[in-house]
């Protein structure tokens, strides 16, 4: 909660906790605004009213929206790999993984958001310093990922963060032609009904998964028979 001075106006913030306090209650605000307005809806003049703080506080943690939703890209691709690790037991079996992968993807549509948004537009607007160190803070994340995928997936050395980068691609590409609820509809024909239950998110996403895995499995055959 922010700290009021009597006269009704936030305090400053002055000790590292304090600071995180403030930084946390910012990036809840601006998830709350993207779920009511969607990222185009952000403003920093809306965040700045949603965290109860002056519009110049605000730029004191971030100069830019891009810098917020990069804020919360970090902490979500945190939180997706903790989830990861989490649905992975070790010695998991291949489908029983991906059932496993694809609930975490599923359930995970900010870090999704995010992550189709992140080269295309939340990285070309934010100063090379800020992008610079956002690389640096994501790549123990991803190494992290990587050797959690080889140790429960039994990939040789290398090889999880491959299959990672490969099933990022997919899930961005799943969510991108996803049908959503279409094939419920009542009046849809039958035929475009099967069309388009087969565009589904979870479909094509575990198909992929299914692919990969296929093709991580029988790569070292071909690399020894080549």
């Amino acid at each position: 909660m922010t700290s009021k001075t009597q006269a009704g106006k936030p305090r400053r913030a002055r000790t590292a906790d304090q600071k995180q306090d403030r930084r946390a209650a910012i990036l809840a605000a601006a998830i709350a605004c993207t779920r009511e307005s969607g990222f185009g809806g952000v403003t920093m003049s809306g965040l700045a009213k949603r965290a109860g703080l002056a519009k110049g506080t605000l730029y004191l943690y971030f100069e830019t929206r891009e810098e917020v939703f990069l804020a919360l890209y970090l902490d979500a691709l945190a939180a997706w790999a903790a989830r990861i690790a989490e649905a992975l037991a070790p010695g998991i079996d291949d489908e029983a993984a991906v059932e496993a992968l694809t609930r975490v993807a599923r359930d995970d549509r900010l870090f999704i958001e995010l992550a189709s948004r992140l080269a295309s537009v939340i990285e070309q607007n934010v100063p090379l310093e800020t992008l610079i160190e956002a690389k640096r803070n994501s790549l123990p994340i991803y190494m992290g990922l990587a050797g959690m995928l080889e140790d429960r997936l039994g990939f040789a050395p290398g090889d999880g963060l491959r299959f990672g980068s490969a099933m990022v691609a997919q899930l961005l590409g799943a969510a991108q032609i996803d049908t959503g609820d279409l094939a419920t509809r009542d009046a849809l024909p039958e035929d475009i009904r099967g069309i388009v239950a087969v565009s589904r998110f979870e479909t094509v996403f575990a198909d992929g998964l299914r692919l990969l895995l296929a093709g991580m499995r029988r790569r070292p055959r071909l690399e020894a028979g080549a």
